[in-house]
């Protein structure tokens, strides 16, 4: 998707539980993001990231 010259756009994230989470920033070498529930997404509150992984380390 991204060629050598391209650089990979900044992806913000507010999940603090995300093993790919540093600093409010997504370090995952892909992002997958899914319709919830149905085949088209309405609004953004019908969208999920399936990249996300459990930061095991994280306690609250």
């Amino acid at each position: 998707m991204f060629g050598n010259d391209e650089e990979k756009p900044q992806v913000k994230c507010d999940v603090e539980n995300c093993a790919y989470n540093h600093s409010k920033s997504c370090s995952a070498g892909s992002i997958n993001v899914d319709c919830s529930g149905s085949d088209k997404a309405q609004s953004c509150d019908s969208t999920k990231c399936s990249t996300f992984k459990k930061d095991s380390s994280y306690s609250m």
